[in-house]
């Protein structure tokens, strides 16, 4: 290696010296720091050791609650999975049942207050709160859920596609026009079957009528049959070889019927079955079941009192709903009568107090049908339906009623905003059927209310049914009115009781002795105008003076079939006046009893040409204390508007122990539509009925 020349040399060395001697003196001045910097390094180092495991803490801390956080959801899906499948707990349910009842109740309300339009809009804005809580009750209490993310699928998935009929689509709102026997129209499809190898038809008493449409009455046996035939043609012209029932009335004989059956051809023949009432041991019920459970077809059009077969019946539309909404049973149609009144045919219903009322109308609709309760005219089910129900009812009446309560006292919790899901009765207007029932009679009904322990039945027409003890009513059962604790008295024993009071009011007035309600029956004028629903007996109250009166007219109550009973005479004296004495009338099972007092107001003040108050019971004005409602105040104290059942139903001594007012007593039968527990213990509208 050659040697740097000596100026470049120079200057290398001297750079390198010097290099070396800075580098000494650092290493130097470092072996002199002083000790407490060096701790302090130290110090800080492990500031930062704590400081990371701080952090590490911190964060595993985090990941163990969040994954616990995840494990507690994860098991509160699965708890809720749980629910969403298997029922509520009893007290959850009985809330719910309120609801649902609260619900109901409200609906009727509004319709009796559609001409008040304020009104009508707060109960509906109430109506509209109480649906969606009731939607939400359903998302949790319905096993319609989806396994995989626990949501309630929709109402709409219920809707299925048609594996029988095609489809239809709308045309629009000119295709139909002008007289729009036409706007929906059915599709091409692969899946359609022939409707006769779907549908089996029962024709329940054709009403034969004339060429004009008039009922035929008295015709000759030719004619009849003539007439009989026509509507067969009709039937067979739209439906060629369907399969059909007809069950004739009582009045059609056997030569009549071998007659029918005779002039049929081979081909109808097979496909044909004519009975008669007239000729089975049968009720109509039971032969309708006898047929249903024969027939094989996987739908049955039920038509009682058809008068024409018409294309407005159209079996495709029904069985395009039945087929198309899983939950939908029974599927009618609007009806016509001979004389061109036309009715949607769709009823609701409502059982509470052992009174039975059908309104006219419907809550909801879907696919151009409305959800009922009671289809009044013919209707088509599926036949698995109609075997699993059955017809129960005895006799010739009552039997589609029986069935459609039935029905509906089965899917109860399809009822009132709880969504078309479960639909089970519906009524498409469109599709119409020419009828003209039998009148029905109250003795048609008999049974059939005795079965549901049913006292009234409002008809949708206004026109009320009495069964079982109404006065002067024939369908009387000659019972004594059940009185037991839990339980509403049955409307018709109250009746029997308001009727027996107004005739002793009455009869007091006419005879001039001064009578005035008083206790309980004071009660319920002032809270109901009419008798307490729970009530047990009567109590009337009379002038002591007026007591021989009483008695002279005993003959007037007994004519009346009323038991006149002297318990106590009079004695003396009260204040110079003759006081006391009592008198029991026993009347359809009810003691009225009857009090003498001394002094009474309304004799004072008539005395100073005053006249008597006079409160509304049961539809009259009847004589009462000065003040009505002063009297019940004092008489039974705090809250007395609130209500508490009879004395002898809680156990008390006497009807002097102290007034309580408190919820009902629990019912013996849960769910009966007497029971008493149904009602809340304050307020009177709800018991209107």
């Amino acid at each position: 290696m050659q040697e740097l020349p000596g100026v470049a040399g120079e200057m290398l060395s001297s750079t390198y010296g010097d290099l070396y001697r800075i580098d000494r003196t650092r290493g130097q001045r470092q072996d002199k720091a002083p000790k407490g910097q060096f701790g302090m390094s130290t110090i800080q180092r492990k500031l930062k050791t704590v400081l990371i495991l701080l952090v590490i803490v911190y964060l595993i801390i985090n990941i163990y609650h969040t994954s616990r956080t995840i494990l507690q959801n994860e098991t509160q899906i699965a708890l809720l999975r749980k629910v969403l499948n298997k029922p509520l707990c009893v007290a959850h349910q009985k809330i719910i049942q309120r609801l649902r009842r609260l619900t109901k109740d409200l609906t009727y309300v509004r319709m009796s207050v559609d001409r008040d339009i304020a009104m009508a809009k707060i109960i509906d804005g109430h109506y509209d709160n109480l649906r969606q809580l009731l939607r939400e009750i359903e998302f949790i209490t319905s096993s319609d859920v989806d396994s995989e993310d626990g949501r309630r699928r929709s109402s709409e998935d219920q809707v299925k596609k048609s594996q029988i009929v095609c489809p239809e689509v709308y045309k629009g709102s000119t295709y139909g026009y002008p007289f729009y026997r036409k706007g929906f129209q059915t599709e091409e499809c692969s899946v359609k079957r022939d409707i006769n190898e779907l549908v089996t038809l029962i024709f329940d008493e054709v009403v034969l009528t004339t060429e004009t449409g008039d009922q035929m009455g008295d015709f000759t046996h030719t004619g009849r049959m003539n007439r009989f035939f026509t509507f067969l043609e009709s039937v067979y012209r739209l439906h060629q070889g369907i399969r059909a029932h007809f069950i004739l009335g009582r009045s059609w004989n056997q030569h009549e019927i071998d007659t029918l059956r005779g002039n049929l051809t081979f081909d109808l023949r097979t496909k044909i079955s004519i009975q008669s009432l007239r000729n089975y041991a049968f009720s109509k019920g039971e032969l309708l079941q006898h047929i249903i459970d024969d027939i094989k077809t996987q739908y049955i059009l039920i038509a009682p009192s058809l008068t024409r077969f018409t294309n407005d019946i159209n079996l495709e539309r029904l069985l395009r709903v039945l087929s198309t909404h899983e939950n939908t049973l029974f599927a009618g149609g609007s009806v016509r009568n001979r004389t061109g009144h036309w009715s949607h045919g769709c009823l609701q219903t409502q059982l509470k107090n052992y009174t039975l009322t059908y309104k006219s109308g419907y809550y909801r609709s879907f696919s151009e049908c409305l959800v009922c309760d009671f289809i009044s005219g013919p209707f088509m089910a599926k036949t698995s339906v109609l075997k699993e129900f059955g017809f129960q009812s005895r006799g010739d009446g009552g039997i589609f009623q029986e069935l459609f309560l039935r029905v509906k006292d089965r899917f109860f919790n399809s009822h009132l905003g709880l969504g078309h899901s479960r639909t089970s009765v519906v009524s498409c207007p469109d599709v119409m059927f020419h009828w003209q029932p039998f009148p029905v009679l109250d003795k048609d009904l008999v049974n059939f209310a005795k079965k549901h322990s049913i006292k009234k039945i409002v008809e949708a027409d206004g026109k009320v049914r009495w069964f079982g003890c109404r006065r002067a009513v024939k369908h009387r059962e000659g019972e004594k009115c059940p009185s037991r604790s839990g339980f509403v008295v049955p409307p018709c024993c109250l009746e029997n009781l308001a009727d027996a009071i107004k005739f002793v009011m009455e009869q007091c007035e006419r005879n001039n002795i001064t009578c005035e309600l008083q206790e309980g029956t004071l009660l319920g004028a002032v809270k109901f105008n009419k008798v307490l629903p729970w009530e047990r007996d009567a109590d009337i109250a009379f002038l002591t003076a007026d007591f021989p009166r009483i008695v002279k007219i005993k003959d007037a109550f007994t004519r009346q079939r009323y038991v006149v009973r002297e318990i106590k005479k009079p004695w003396c004296c009260v204040e110079g006046f003759q006081a006391g004495g009592k008198i029991e009338l026993l009347a359809d099972g009810w003691s009225i009893q009857m009090y003498g007092q001394h002094r009474m107001n309304p004799r004072e003040l008539l005395a100073n040409e005053h006249l008597p108050t006079k409160v509304l019971f049961s539809g009259n004005w009847l004589s009462a204390p000065c003040n009505p409602g002063l009297y019940v105040r004092h008489r039974y104290g705090q809250e007395v508007y609130r209500h508490a059942e009879h004395w002898l139903s809680t156990g008390k001594q006497s009807g002097w122990d102290a007034y309580e007012t408190k919820v009902f007593s629990s019912c013996p039968v849960k769910g009966f539509h007497g029971c008493l527990d149904q009602y809340e213990s304050d307020g009177s509208i709800q018991f209107d009925n």
